[in-house]
């Protein structure tokens, strides 16, 4: 089943030996709380810990220093997919994820050890970039169905992976900027991508890699408002409650007062402990956002 109410999206499924739960909420600012005694919610990101034994420094990865020819041959090489949403209403393409996979693992890479164990998750070195998510899908199909507007918007998508709700923003007039943990991820399936889509024309888009507890302060050292963004949109990121102070930190230090932001999640991480619940509650004891 399927519905919306206020931007809430709950999307029942129904898998053998699992039910789960897809929620997708937008998150607002809180002007009732700012400024109460909820905590230090002034802090910088940087300050925020998350367990981690190794911290993964954030830099950028220039779109401009990918020539079209070299992401051309990099399509080449791999391959391309077309992935068809909303009843066909949406097209997106994307880089074959197999062959990409394939090719990283020839390559002197990071993430080598972790795809040879095929998983789709190993804490600190790979972070599942290279797989396309069910709520990532989900997330694409509730922002066309609700006629989010993106025009002209400043758009970021948190923990993109290939990216695709950060793609379909830019198909609807965004400037968007991805991010990821890893910079192989974005790199040699992000942004091949992105180009895809865009036809490898540059339309303002900038790339990220590393830890959120410190992308704030890499993206916006000032903490302008004009360096904030309209938007920011995240799917299957809220598995670890480890982390749920560092994606706030992001949330709170880079989206603008006015912005919203949209999270796809299953409604509990098996194994994990990550659950959509504990993650409202960490923004309601917080106190800086509201969710709806």
């Amino acid at each position: 089943a399927r519905f919306y109410t206020n931007k809430l999206c709950v999307h029942l499924s129904t898998v053998p030996n699992c039910t789960f739960e897809i929620v997708m909420a937008d998150f607002r600012f809180n002007f009732d709380r700012i400024g109460t005694d909820s905590g230090d919610s002034s802090a910088c990101p940087e300050d925020l810990a998350i367990a981690a034994t190794k911290e993964k420094r954030c830099t950028e990865i220039q779109f401009g220093t990918h020539s079209v020819s070299t992401l051309a041959s990099s399509m080449k090489d791999v391959g391309q997919c077309e992935i068809q949403l909303c009843g066909g209403a949406v097209h997106l393409q994307h880089i074959n994820l197999d062959a990409a996979e394939a090719k990283l693992k020839l390559q002197s890479s990071e993430l080598k050890s972790a795809l040879d164990l095929k998983s789709d998750l190993v804490p600190h070195i790979y972070e599942g970039g290279l797989k396309i998510w069910e709520c990532s899908v989900d997330l694409v199909e509730f922002l066309h169905h609700a006629k989010v507007d993106f025009c002209n918007k400043r758009v970021l998508e948190v923990g993109c992976g290939i990216g695709l709700p950060g793609i379909y923003a830019t198909t609807r007039g965004a400037t968007v900027h991805f991010q990821d943990y890893n910079y192989e991820v974005i790199e040699h399936v992000t942004m091949p991508s992105v180009a895809i889509n865009c036809e490898g024309r540059d339309r303002g888009h900038r790339f990220y890699a590393g830890e959120w507890s410190c992308l704030a302060n890499y993206v916006n050292p000032t903490k302008a408002e004009s360096q904030k963004y309209d938007v920011i949109l995240t799917s299957e990121t809220i598995y670890n409650p480890d982390s749920y102070q560092s994606l706030l930190g992001v949330l709170k230090h880079l989206l603008r007062e006015t912005g919203v932001s949209y999270l796809a999640a299953k409604s509990h991480y098996f194994g994990v402990g990550g659950s959509t619940q504990l993650f409202k509650e960490c923004i309601d004891k917080d106190g800086t956002l509201r969710w709806e």
